[in-house]
């Protein structure tokens, strides 16, 4: 059969678990870099390294929905190395953690705590996307040898907006596929 490609077989993904699941449609893509700084509307055809803005239908500790972020606007960024969100909303979820302020809006938790912390779930088009505590807590030793466990979720304040951003937390813990053509993203448990 020469001249000829053979039809390949699909084959199983090997760097995520199970199905990809699509969120809702993509509201706005915005291109980040110097070149085009961040919030800029973007063509498709123009489409390099993305930021798509989602919307979650919640943000849940323990399992119990918070009064806010229902529904927030959600910006996937993979040069975010923190997941971050409104100062106030942040604090909220810090007290549910048992954590305490550090400075600029960054929080430390007792390394001790941190296997017994309470899931943390962003809630996309009806899917519970969940994290542990050892998922989102950065553990170091300090200059003394003592060991620092810091909460990947940072307090920002975006202006008017309320807006949260999953960042590299999030997408070391789910495989995010960047659907631009489709206007959609989609999301699996990674191995």
């Amino acid at each position: 059969m020469r001249g000829r490609a053979r039809p390949r077989r699909a084959q199983t993904p090997t760097h995520y678990d199970g199905q990809s699941s699509t969120t809702s449609p993509v509201s706005r893509w915005a291109v980040t870099g110097p070149a085009h700084g961040r919030g800029v509307k973007l063509k498709e055809e123009d489409a390099r390294t993305i930021n798509p803005a989602i919307l979650p239908n919640s943000i849940k500790v323990g399992g119990v929905a918070k009064d806010f972020c229902n529904p927030c606007e959600t910006i996937v960024d993979t040069g975010t190395s923190l997941l971050a969100g409104p100062k106030e909303q942040v604090r909220e979820i810090m007290q549910d953690f048992g954590a305490f302020p550090l400075i600029a809006g960054e929080w430390l938790i007792s390394c001790d705590k941190v296997p017994d912390m309470p899931l943390f779930t962003f809630t996309l088009n009806g899917v519970d996307f969940d994290m542990t505590g050892p998922e989102l807590v950065i553990e170091n030793v300090d200059e003394t040898g003592a060991r620092v466990c810091i909460v990947g979720i940072l307090g920002l304040d975006f202006g008017t907006i309320e807006a949260w951003i999953l960042g590299d937390p999030f997408i070391a813990r789910y495989y995010t596929e960047f659907d631009v053509g489709n206007k959609r993203m989609g999301f699996a448990k990674s191995k």
